[in-house]
């Protein structure tokens, strides 16, 4: 074997290793939020509020979305009767995270089941709403 393949052989597993090594910071990013997203729902006041907004920030972490709060208080705020509120929310969410395709976000969120079967039908429609303005605002940042 010449000096110059066994160089490249080595170059070649020079960079693939810092691949892994920069993937695997990724995953460990990831995995602190989570703990951190975990830790703040257990210490919360309301379990439940708490609960299900871990359950959005754990999604979302999970597809490696930073800033997960939007999110949940997109939720919140439609659970409470503010549609356009939800909407703001969700697209400041969106615009924040520097998501363009609205699917990774709510694939993410639809993943979630422990909203319970009294609240599926709401959740469902509050996915669907997202959809809708997420594509609205979409459109509205593109031209502006």
């Amino acid at each position: 074997m010449s000096t110059k393949s066994l160089a490249l052989i080595l170059a070649g597993l020079f960079l693939f290793s810092g691949c892994i090594v920069s993937s695997t910071k990724r995953k460990v990013r990831a995995g602190r939020r989570i703990v951190a997203h975990i830790h703040t729902a257990a210490t919360a006041r309301d379990k439940k509020t708490a609960t299900l907004e871990a359950a959005i920030a754990i999604a979302l972490s999970a597809k490696e979305v930073k800033e997960t709060r939007p999110f949940s208080e997109a939720f919140f705020r439609y659970r409470d009767g503010d549609s356009a509120g939800a909407a703001t929310a969700f697209c400041q969410g969106m615009m924040r995270n520097k998501i363009k395709n609205p699917a990774i976000v709510l694939g993410a969120m639809a993943a979630i089941t422990l909203v319970g079967e009294r609240n599926q039908l709401q959740w469902k429609r509050f996915l669907n709403l997202m959809l809708y303005e997420s594509k609205r605002c979409a459109r509205h940042y593109v031209r502006e």
